[in-house]
């Protein structure tokens, strides 16, 4: 009978067992490196990595986004390390008037009020739920059982808020988590939306602090009935041509200008004030991490270890000249193609092509 171990460790090495390994593929043993080889392969192995930008996007690198419109605002910074942008809509959804009561914990400073923050047909009243402790909440009891598939937050102030969506049906004896706390920038009268993952029908929702800030909120959006409008990408060119840059209208397009530092979407036409719990929906190509301490693994899925290290071991050849013949360095060069050409192949949406008539939707 076979014995295998039932472990799956070698799924997440660390940089230095990457660079161990590939200066062995060149004929330098671990008791021969020195501290300067080991500095400059983590040198090395950071450039391997920032170079499969060129290379096309993996599924890795993909990271689904949204972002709160602002009436008249054309241009919108996207958030940090994005390299590029794959697909864009405008996400609409119905705000939730609710018929219940509202609650918040701890006291409220005057004169805060935590009805406050569910504005009564999309109405803000202008004055925020303002508390006066840390790690509080602001719950919403629902005579009837109601599914939220999509939260908004419009903080009173600019700070970091980390937020737990949680719904019960006992008032909170027991609970259900729907969207974990992250630690999230949450800019002043801006919203900030979530996803529901798994939404359910429940009677009581709340949002609650975890990171120890104190809440101060203007509006909560409780929302569902979930439509995107797919935004079509021009080039800088063609968003030159348009005569009027600020026309108002709901957006059918948008260009990226991919800056050295920053990446900015810029829509056509420019949102106007009528949908002002619109957000934009996209996916957006994220740039590696760095490998940071020796001890840190490198942030790639298993499937693509092997290519990172052959790319390293190539890296290192050509730092190497005098260890490793230029054969080698090009056996060393086509076999780091080879590698980074399978798991590519299969880093894909194994689905169907599918071309449909430009009507079938009814647009």
């Amino acid at each position: 009978m076979a014995v295998t171990s039932g472990t799956y460790n070698f799924q997440f090495p660390s940089s230095v067992e990457l660079i161990t390994d590939a200066y062995e593929r060149i004929g330098i043993v671990p008791d021969l490196q020195t501290g300067t080889q080991i500095f400059s392969a983590q040198r090395a192995l950071n450039f391997v990595l920032q170079s499969w930008i060129n290379r096309g996007f993996n599924l890795w690198s993909l990271q689904i986004n949204m972002m709160g419109l602002v009436a008249y605002q054309g241009s919108y910074t996207l958030p940090p390390y994005t390299s590029d942008v794959l697909e864009v809509a405008i996400r609409k959804s119905i705000i939730t008037t609710f018929n219940g009561e509202a609650a918040a914990v701890p006291a409220l400073n005057l004169p805060g009020n935590p009805d406050n923050a569910f504005p009564e047909n999309g109405v803000y009243g202008g004055i925020p739920n303002i508390q006066s402790a840390p790690d509080g909440y602001i719950s919403y009891k629902i005579n009837e059982p109601y599914m939220v598939t999509l939260l908004g937050v419009q903080s009173n102030v600019s700070q970091d808020y980390t937020l737990a969506f949680e719904c019960s049906d006992d008032d909170f004896a027991t609970v259900t988590q729907l969207i974990a706390p992250v630690k999230t920038f949450y800019p002043k009268g801006v919203p900030v939306w979530a996803e529901v993952p798994s939404p359910m029908f429940s009677k009581r929702y709340r949002v609650r602090e975890t990171g120890g800030a104190t809440l101060n909120i203007q509006i909560l959006l409780f929302n569902n009935m979930i439509n995107d409008t797919y935004v079509n990408r021009v080039s800088r060119s063609e968003w030159v041509s348009y005569p009027n840059k600020n026309q108002v209208r709901n957006p059918n397009s948008y260009w990226i200008d991919r800056k050295p530092s920053s990446t900015v979407l810029t829509l056509w036409p420019v949102p106007d004030n009528t949908g002002l719990y619109n957000n934009l929906f996209f996916t957006r190509v994220v740039m590696p991490e760095d490998i940071g301490s020796m001890l840190n693994n490198a942030q790639i899925p298993s499937r693509f270890l092997e290519p990172l290290t052959a790319g390293l071991a190539y890296q290192l050849a050509l730092k190497n000249p005098k260890l490793v013949t230029p054969d080698k360095r090009q056996e060393l060069k086509m076999y780091y193609a080879e590698e980074f050409g399978y798991a590519s192949k299969q880093d894909v949406e194994n689905v169907p092509l599918r071309i449909y008539p430009e009507n079938i939707r009814g647009d």
